[in-house]
């Protein structure tokens, strides 16, 4: 085979392991019953949070989306849910603290909203002790204990306002028992206490600027580990900041070269294991780029001559005419000096760092492959 042809198989080759892997990451898979939001990085991180109409839901089935800069996040389940939030702790009026059990019923009908709440399931738990603090501030503890079902249905009516921006739809809400704290003979986690809220505030707005916060803060650690400005965003348009890209176009130079390596290291060991004929290189040129090589002409001690070939590394030729002992092994373009020379040392390593990366990263990107498929059927 020629070397333009090995040229061209490796290009076709480095394409198709490019394509195949970039489509197999691009394919994403929706669950039945589920959604997944899916964000555009955009090019400077000074525009992510101006830019909503970056933010798509995928319904279920197979979509394609573009890798390195479509990110998808986890799978939303749309189907309905019940939920119990046991022993949540909320301040009364007095500053004193209760123990609450509530049981939900609802089911998420706008996955977008979860860009502006966070995960929606999280946002109803962290919502439900916030409005409950404020139903029991309004109350006396005699009131309170006695009064669970106007609990409920003011908790309900809170819950049914905020719906809408939380994209849920609400089925039910029941109210459980209400017990001081004192009465538990234990104050609970602390990060169960729902923060204290004035009577007129809005819960879900303290949630949202909670959430804005949250994302403020998650930008801005990001921010001091990545590209800043059009630079990265043109990084993450291209897919170069993905490891997956780069172990791709590691392997598929890997398999460019090898065809080059296997040529040569086979008669570069010939030479250094002292196979191959003996005779006598001639020099008559010298060509110089990041190395220099020395041309001439091979005459063997049987009596056959090569012309124009090169001496692989290992003895000096100080002047064009010069004459040094060689062997040929079969290597179509160089002859070897007398004792092999050091060019089967570079090619070992070559062609052990070829076989690593022919090896391994295929293993590496068929168990991410996999995770993500396991990912997305979960």
């Amino acid at each position: 085979m020629s070397p333009g042809t090995n040229i061209l198989a490796a290009l076709i080759t480095l394409a198709a392991i490019y394509g195949i892997v970039g489509l197999s990451l691009s394919v994403k898979r929706v669950p039945p019953g589920h959604a997944r939001n899916v964000a555009r990085l955009p090019l400077t991180y000074s525009r992510w949070d101006t830019e909503s109409e970056r933010h798509r839901t995928l319904g279920p089935g197979w979509h394609l989306v573009f890798p390195g800069r479509d990110q998808v996040g986890a799978p939303i389940d749309l189907r309905e849910q019940a939920v119990t939030l046991k022993g949540q702790r909320v301040f009364t009026a007095g500053r004193a603290s209760v123990t609450v059990n509530t049981k939900l019923s609802f089911q998420i009908t706008d996955p977008l909203a979860a860009v502006t709440v966070g995960d929606q399931n999280e946002a109803v738990a962290r919502l439900v002790p916030m409005m409950l603090s404020q139903i029991s501030a309004s109350t006396g503890p005699g009131q309170r204990l006695a009064a669970r079902e106007t609990v409920s249905t003011e908790l309900r009516e809170r819950l049914t306002d905020a719906s809408a921006r939380l994209g849920i739809r609400l089925d039910s809400v029941e109210v459980g028992a209400i017990v001081p704290a004192a009465d538990t003979g234990s104050e609970g986690p602390a990060g169960e206490v729902a923060p204290g809220l004035g009577p007129g505030e809005d819960a879900l707005s303290v949630l949202q600027l909670q959430r804005a916060q949250e994302m403020v803060e998650q930008l801005q650690k990001a921010d001091g580990s990545a590209f800043n400005g059009s630079r990265r965003g043109l990084y993450v348009l291209l897919g170069f900041a993905r490891l997956w890209v780069l172990l791709t176009l590691t392997l598929a130079f890997a398999l460019a070269v090898l065809p080059f390596t296997l040529r040569d290291v086979g008669p570069a060991w010939s030479a250094h294991v002292g196979h191959g004929e003996p005779g006598i290189f001639t020099a008559y040129a010298k060509s110089c780029s990041s190395t220099c090589l020395w041309y001439g002409d091979f005459t063997a001690d049987s009596g056959y001559t090569r012309t124009n070939v090169g001496l692989a590394s290992g003895t000096q030729v100080s002047y064009v005419g010069d004459g040094v002992a060689a062997v040929d092994t079969g290597d179509p373009k160089v002859v070897y000096p007398a004792g092999g020379g050091t060019d089967w040392i570079w090619l070992t390593a070559v062609l052990a760092a070829q076989a690593i990366a022919i090896i391994c990263v295929p293993i590496y990107l068929a168990r991410k492959l996999r995770r993500r498929a396991s990912r997305a059927l979960s």
